[in-house]
């Protein structure tokens, strides 16, 4: 299994979305850092996409999201709470990731993949249960432009690109 996309909560009792391709396309909700970190172990991904910011070198907003924020983009700042408590998480669990699994941990902003891809949630609402497994896919579509190198690193974070410059 080579790729893996994660809308993480910020705390382990809210849902997290996940979805991967294994035979099929699988998108689930999970909540506890143990059901992921078991999901992991079983599958393995090569690439892990995260809806999280992954670094709090600066507040309120990062290098990264102030190129988003130039770009028209709206990520929420650090100095919100719940966005802190959501960077120590997905921080934590890169580290795992990374060391046990051997894994290459991406970030994305579902957001700007959305508008970059030009989908929308509403039309694709029935395919999915919940927002969580919508962005988890988002997640999972942007490991696939990094897997084939159609992808912009905008400062640490990963975006589809669909043209190159002409």
């Amino acid at each position: 299994m080579d790729i893996l996309g994660i809308d993480l909560a910020a705390k382990e009792y809210n849902p997290t979305g996940i979805c991967y391709y294994y035979k099929k396309l699988e998108c689930k909700i999970l909540k506890r850092d143990i059901e992921i970190l078991d999901l992991i172990e079983i599958l393995r991904p090569k690439i892990i996409v995260i809806d999280a910011p992954l670094s709090m070198e600066k507040f309120p907003y990062r290098d990264s999201e102030k190129e988003l924020l130039k770009r028209g983009f709206r990520p929420m700042p650090l100095t919100i709470k719940s966005i802190r408590e959501l960077a120590e998480r997905a921080i934590r669990l890169k580290k795992i990731f990374e060391e046990k699994y051997n894994s290459d941990v991406l970030e994305t902003f579902p957001r700007a993949v959305e508008k970059i891809l030009n989908i929308n949630y509403n039309i694709l609402k029935p395919f999915f249960r919940s927002k969580h497994l919508y962005d988890a896919w988002l997640c999972y579509l942007t490991g696939i432009f990094y897997k084939i190198g159609k992808y912009e690193n905008i400062k640490g974070i990963i975006l589809p690109k669909l043209y190159d410059k002409l």
